[in-house]
């Protein structure tokens, strides 16, 4: 559901309409941010950023 992405549901329709769809992923260059569709499925999308470089350091 869009409401678990905070950043892709309070964009405009216009940033959300506009997305680059990719092998793995799906991003919004108006918003700089996209998902990894891996993550997605797995649900694997919920660990914050800092927390994954510091699992991969």
């Amino acid at each position: 559901p869009l409401r678990w992405f905070p950043w892709l549901a309070n964009a405009t329709d216009e940033q959300q309409t506009h997305y680059e769809l990719h092998a793995f992923s799906i991003y919004w260059p108006d918003l700089d941010d996209g998902l990894d569709i891996e993550a997605l499925i797995t649900g694997n999308w919920t660990t914050p950023m800092d927390e994954q470089v510091e699992e991969a350091l």
